[in-house]
Protein backbone atom coordinates (compact mmCIF):
# COMPACT_ATOMS: atom_id res chain seq x y z
CA UNK A 1 0.00 0.00 0.00
CA UNK A 2 1.57 3.25 -0.98
CA UNK A 3 2.68 5.48 1.38
CA UNK A 4 0.29 8.96 2.56
CA UNK A 5 1.23 12.05 0.71
CA UNK A 6 1.94 13.88 3.66
CA UNK A 7 4.47 11.54 5.07
CA UNK A 8 6.28 11.86 2.11
CA UNK A 9 9.88 13.48 3.13
CA UNK A 10 11.78 13.46 0.07
CA UNK A 11 13.87 16.66 -0.59
CA UNK A 12 11.27 18.19 -3.47
CA UNK A 13 8.34 18.10 -1.66
CA UNK A 14 9.91 20.07 1.28
CA UNK A 15 11.53 22.91 -0.75
CA UNK A 16 7.94 23.12 -2.69
CA UNK A 17 6.22 22.88 1.04
CA UNK A 18 9.08 25.78 2.08
CA UNK A 19 8.44 27.61 -1.08
CA UNK A 20 4.72 27.30 -0.51
CA UNK A 21 5.00 28.93 2.66
CA UNK A 22 7.33 31.57 1.66
CA UNK A 23 4.99 32.80 -0.76
CA UNK A 24 1.99 32.88 1.31
CA UNK A 25 3.69 34.90 4.03
CA UNK A 26 4.75 37.35 1.17
CA UNK A 27 0.74 37.63 -0.65
CA UNK A 28 -0.22 38.27 3.60
CA UNK A 29 2.66 41.15 3.54
CA UNK A 30 1.60 42.57 0.34
CA UNK A 31 -2.13 42.39 0.93
CA UNK A 32 -1.46 44.52 4.44
CA UNK A 33 0.68 46.77 2.33
CA UNK A 34 -1.67 47.41 -0.46
CA UNK A 35 -4.82 47.73 2.22
CA UNK A 36 -2.60 50.59 4.30
CA UNK A 37 -1.49 52.52 0.97
CA UNK A 38 -5.27 52.23 0.44
CA UNK A 39 -6.13 53.64 3.76
CA UNK A 40 -3.76 56.27 3.57
CA UNK A 41 -4.78 57.38 0.26
CA UNK A 42 -8.67 57.65 0.90
CA UNK A 43 -7.50 59.87 4.15
CA UNK A 44 -5.49 62.21 2.17
CA UNK A 45 -8.15 62.44 -0.17
CA UNK A 46 -10.24 63.59 2.13
CA UNK A 47 -7.82 66.01 3.21
CA UNK A 48 -7.47 67.42 0.05
CA UNK A 49 -9.43 70.48 -0.73
CA UNK A 50 -10.97 69.87 -4.72
CA UNK A 51 -8.44 71.65 -6.98
CA UNK A 52 -9.13 73.49 -9.54
CA UNK A 53 -8.70 72.16 -13.02
CA UNK A 54 -7.74 75.66 -14.45
CA UNK A 55 -6.78 78.68 -12.93
CA UNK A 56 -9.47 81.17 -12.11
CA UNK A 57 -7.86 84.09 -13.74
CA UNK A 58 -6.73 82.49 -16.79
CA UNK A 59 -10.34 80.67 -17.22
CA UNK A 60 -12.26 84.48 -15.76
CA UNK A 61 -10.03 86.21 -19.11
CA UNK A 62 -10.80 83.32 -21.83
CA UNK A 63 -14.25 83.88 -20.64
CA UNK A 64 -14.67 87.34 -21.40
CA UNK A 65 -12.71 86.46 -25.14
CA UNK A 66 -15.40 83.76 -26.21
CA UNK A 67 -18.75 86.32 -24.53
CA UNK A 68 -17.51 88.43 -27.11
CA UNK A 69 -17.16 86.27 -29.82
CA UNK A 70 -19.83 86.08 -32.24
CA UNK A 71 -21.71 82.23 -30.11
CA UNK A 72 -21.23 80.17 -33.74
CA UNK A 73 -17.50 80.60 -33.53
CA UNK A 74 -17.41 80.36 -29.99
CA UNK A 75 -19.20 77.19 -30.51
CA UNK A 76 -16.98 75.78 -33.33
CA UNK A 77 -14.18 76.20 -30.64
CA UNK A 78 -16.36 75.09 -28.12
CA UNK A 79 -17.22 71.62 -29.67
CA UNK A 80 -13.34 70.48 -30.19
CA UNK A 81 -12.15 72.15 -27.20
CA UNK A 82 -10.56 69.86 -23.97
CA UNK A 83 -13.87 69.22 -21.52
CA UNK A 84 -11.72 69.89 -18.83
CA UNK A 85 -10.68 73.31 -20.12
CA UNK A 86 -14.37 73.59 -21.49
CA UNK A 87 -16.31 72.90 -18.32
CA UNK A 88 -13.58 75.76 -16.26
CA UNK A 89 -15.24 78.47 -18.91
CA UNK A 90 -18.55 77.31 -19.19
CA UNK A 91 -18.93 77.34 -15.36
CA UNK A 92 -17.86 80.75 -15.40
CA UNK A 93 -19.61 82.04 -17.98
CA UNK A 94 -22.86 84.34 -18.61
CA UNK A 95 -25.75 82.25 -18.60
CA UNK A 96 -27.43 84.40 -21.64
CA UNK A 97 -23.54 83.92 -23.49
CA UNK A 98 -23.71 80.31 -22.99
CA UNK A 99 -27.22 79.11 -24.30
CA UNK A 100 -26.37 81.33 -27.39
CA UNK A 101 -23.21 79.38 -27.73
CA UNK A 102 -24.60 75.86 -26.83
CA UNK A 103 -27.27 76.13 -29.27
CA UNK A 104 -25.12 76.76 -32.03
CA UNK A 105 -22.68 73.44 -30.60
CA UNK A 106 -23.44 70.05 -31.35
CA UNK A 107 -26.17 68.19 -29.17
CA UNK A 108 -23.41 65.55 -27.91
CA UNK A 109 -21.21 67.81 -26.81
CA UNK A 110 -23.94 70.13 -25.46
CA UNK A 111 -25.47 67.01 -22.94
CA UNK A 112 -21.77 66.40 -21.99
CA UNK A 113 -21.02 69.71 -20.66
CA UNK A 114 -24.50 69.79 -19.00
CA UNK A 115 -23.78 66.47 -17.31
CA UNK A 116 -20.76 68.46 -15.89
CA UNK A 117 -22.23 71.63 -15.02
CA UNK A 118 -25.15 70.25 -13.27
CA UNK A 119 -22.48 67.83 -11.54
CA UNK A 120 -24.14 64.22 -12.71
CA UNK A 121 -20.59 63.47 -14.00
CA UNK A 122 -17.43 64.51 -12.44
CA UNK A 123 -13.90 64.37 -13.32
CA UNK A 124 -11.75 61.83 -11.17
CA UNK A 125 -9.52 63.68 -8.17
CA UNK A 126 -5.99 62.81 -9.53
CA UNK A 127 -3.37 64.57 -6.66
CA UNK A 128 0.18 66.05 -8.30
CA UNK A 129 3.05 65.25 -6.63
CA UNK A 130 5.55 67.86 -5.34
CA UNK A 131 7.70 67.56 -7.90
CA UNK A 132 5.38 68.44 -10.94
CA UNK A 133 4.36 71.35 -9.05
CA UNK A 134 7.69 72.58 -8.70
CA UNK A 135 8.17 72.15 -12.69
CA UNK A 136 5.07 73.44 -13.41
CA UNK A 137 5.89 77.31 -14.79
CA UNK A 138 3.63 79.87 -14.05
CA UNK A 139 1.22 80.41 -16.39
CA UNK A 140 1.23 76.85 -17.20
CA UNK A 141 -0.97 74.00 -15.50
CA UNK A 142 0.91 70.63 -14.37
CA UNK A 143 -0.01 67.86 -16.09
CA UNK A 144 -2.38 66.18 -13.79
CA UNK A 145 -3.89 63.41 -15.39
CA UNK A 146 -3.48 61.69 -18.78
CA UNK A 147 -5.30 63.50 -21.90
CA UNK A 148 -8.09 62.40 -23.12
CA UNK A 149 -9.78 62.81 -26.09
CA UNK A 150 -11.73 66.12 -26.24
CA UNK A 151 -14.87 64.08 -28.08
CA UNK A 152 -16.38 61.51 -25.37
Amino acid sequence: MPPALDSIDDPTSQSLSERKRILDAAKQALQAKMRDFHLSSDALAKDQPPREMIDKDAAGRLVGIYQAMPPRQAAAIFDVMDTHILVGIASQMDTRHLSAIMANMSPDRVNLISQFLVGVRTFPSHSVSSSEKAFSKKGQMPQMAPLIPSRQ
